[in-house]
């Protein structure tokens, strides 16, 4: 009888522990959803002489951008671009943040890197996946405040920037 009893016992701790363990894990995935809020609203595309990059965050956001070659060299990038206003679209020649001995180059943005306003960091790559940053080390140039002191793309001759509808909404 007592070893019966043992034996539920164990298996109630067993099974208390495994569920304790899908919590913290729930959890975690929670806080890092929380944590990306506002980078999942950033996103951006390549076109065949533009970026453009869309802030669908109702807070602005510092972006750096890293540019290859199509074949995946690296190209001009990490590029500081500044602080993109809230809700809106920054359509940016390429020609306008190549480095001076790139302009020729056919140079694609590779991905993003976001910082929010608590200064936080978020890689999206061209496939639209956020990362930490410090999995892309070729990205990362700095901590996120630091990304915010740099001259606004937004002010380059040619960027055409205009107001987006549904702000604050992922679609």
């Amino acid at each position: 009888m007592a070893a019966a009893s043992l034996a539920i016992t164990a298996w109630g701790t067993w099974k208390a522990a495994l569920v304790a363990d899908d919590q913290l894990a729930q959890s975690y995935e929670q806080q890092i959803a929380e944590d990306q809020q506002q980078a999942t609203l950033v996103s951006f595309w390549n076109e065949t002489d533009t970026f453009t990059l869309v802030n669908r965050s109702l807070d602005p956001a510092a972006v750096q951008v890293t540019l290859a070659d199509p074949d995946g060299a690296t190209g001009s990038g990490p590029m500081r671009l500044g602080m993109i206003p809230p809700c809106t679209r920054v359509v940016i020649p390429l020609s306008s943040i190549r480095s001076d001995s790139d302009k020729d180059d056919d140079d694609q943005a590779l991905g993003i890197i976001v910082a929010d306003v608590k200064g936080r960091t978020w890689v999206r790559t061209y496939d639209g996946i956020l990362h930490d940053p410090y999995d892309y080390p070729s990205f990362y140039i700095g901590p996120g405040t630091d990304m915010f002191h740099a001259t606004p793309v937004i002010s380059h001759e040619g960027v055409k920037v205009t107001d987006i509808e549904h702000c604050g909404d992922p679609t």
